[in-house]
């Protein structure tokens, strides 16, 4: 358990210039963030820049620094229903840049994901390959379901 400062500047992180080219080439269509360095600049030239933003990624995480234009993020009102009527009908997304999302994914698939599957937290669906609003209806209509067989609620419905 890393529980001092020096310990964490120990810690090395050593992620590969391979396994940061095939990050950078499964990035999806998306928004360009507060940099507004486009998502197929870092498809186009991964093989190109990885060796650079592999020793860069490496070094911040490791010192736990985050660049300032990381922290910067473009906000966009998005409509929660149709018709927009009022100022309250949206809901904030805030676009950071592609490098931030980058390692946030990289920092959640390598540490976060496999710590949340030893757990075993089997009411849980975030950050979860098959967690979704979805999946956690279906397991509370499941858990009521069988709630209800398996005892007499005769007097809940009367």
């Amino acid at each position: 358990m890393v529980t001092t400062t020096q310990q964490l500047h120990d810690v090395h992180f050593d992620w590969s210039e391979y396994f940061i080219c095939v990050a950078l080439h499964k990035i999806k269509h998306t928004a360009a963030g507060y940099d507004d360095i486009p998502y197929w600049y870092f498809k186009l030239f991964a093989c190109e820049i990885s060796p650079i933003l592999c020793k860069l990624i490496n070094t911040l995480v490791s010192h736990g620094f985050i660049p300032d234009n990381w922290t910067k993020a473009i906000i966009c009102p998005v409509a929660k229903c149709h018709p927009v009527v009022d100022v309250r009908d949206f809901r904030p997304i805030s676009v950071t840049s592609l490098l931030c999302r980058l390692v946030k994914k990289i920092l959640i698939e390598t540490y976060i994901t496999p710590a949340l599957a030893k757990l075993q937290l089997n009411d849980q669906y975030a950050y979860k390959p098959t967690g979704s609003t979805t999946g956690a209806l279906v397991d509370f209509t499941h858990k009521v379901s069988m709630l209800l067989e398996t005892h007499d609620c005769s007097l809940c419905f009367n």
